[in-house]
């Protein structure tokens, strides 16, 4: 989305936007005289917009961020952070980067770039029928899960874990889903802040073959961690029109010998399932498997039904 409203002024807005008083680059000969003003781009930054007053603040750039005139970079997709209110997500096609920004100042501040999973749906030598600035990023955050307790009426245990299962809930540590809505897109995409440790059975594409000895569950990590997840349809035919995320215990796809004797976990882990869907209907779903950092990633193959 290109509007999100803000994690915690319902009456304030964020917007892709652009400036109409962008300055002006003029070139210069080898003499040092001004010569013609460069055209910039028709690219959009982020702004503020708060409603009650009715008025419009510039607070980042992506071209400023690559070092290029105003304009030449667009912003393609806006999220809020779920987990930290003051992050905001913004990504861009044409600089094949996603930024986490803190947006606590006037002038925010880049927490972290990622660009390797960006790259992998590159448009390559031949410009794509969106253009430069593509036709739009969907971003995803997965929410808590559901209290098992809530499904299983019938367990008396399940009285007294509602505080417990909170504070559980707040160790999760949060993960973006991204989803380009060009034709040709390859792959669904996953970004990860380097606080916390790997959360699924899936190499990240930064360091894949670093190896970390965490000494508790989902430590901080010196790196940050994207991912990519190839789609089952990539056409110029279709396009990517929604994305959803949702959590469940991995006993909704897996029996108990699979995951506790094959996998090695005491208690059932988490799935986070991505659904896609295309422009012709057809929804396809991602299964990501939780790991626990405690215990070594163990890559094994489950026979299906």
């Amino acid at each position: 989305s290109l509007i999100e409203y803000h994690a915690s002024e319902m009456s304030v807005l964020w917007a892709a936007a652009r400036a109409t008083n962008v300055p002006k680059v003029y070139n210069k000969d080898k003499d040092g005289n001004t010569g013609k003003a460069l055209r910039g781009g028709y690219g959009h930054s982020l702004f503020k917009i708060n409603l009650r007053n009715d008025t419009a603040s510039h607070v980042w750039s992506p071209s400023k961020a690559e070092y290029m005139s105003e304009g030449v970079h667009s912003i393609n997709g806006i999220m809020n952070d779920l987990r930290h209110k003051h992050v905001v997500w913004v990504s861009s096609s044409s600089a094949c980067k996603v930024w986490a920004l803190d947006v606590r100042h006037n002038a925010a501040n880049v927490v972290m770039c990622f660009s390797l999973a960006q790259l992998s749906d590159d448009f390559g030598p031949e410009l794509g029928v969106a253009g430069l600035y593509g036709a739009g990023m969907i971003m995803m955050q997965p929410p808590s899960s559901i209290n098992e307790c809530a499904e299983e009426e019938d367990d008396d245990d399940c009285s007294d874990t509602s505080e417990q299962y909170q504070l559980q809930q707040q160790d999760i540590p949060p993960t973006m889903f991204g989803l380009k809505k060009d034709p040709n897109t390859y792959s669904l995409h996953t970004y990860q802040l380097p606080t916390t440790m790997s959360r699924f059975h899936t190499m990240p594409l930064e360091a894949s073959r670093f190896v970390e000895a965490p000494s508790v569950k989902y430590s901080t990590s010196c790196i940050a961690r994207s991912n990519i997840y190839p789609l089952p349809i990539c056409s110029d035919k279709t396009f990517r029109v929604g994305l959803a995320t949702l959590r469940r215990s991995a006993k909704s796809a897996l029996r108990k010998v699979d995951w506790k004797d094959t996998l090695g976990y005491d208690e059932a882990p988490d799935i986070i399932y991505a659904l896609t869907m295309t422009s012709v209907g057809d929804i396809y779903c991602h299964a990501l498997l939780e790991c626990d950092s405690k215990r070594e990633v163990q890559a094994r193959s489950i026979e299906g039904p």
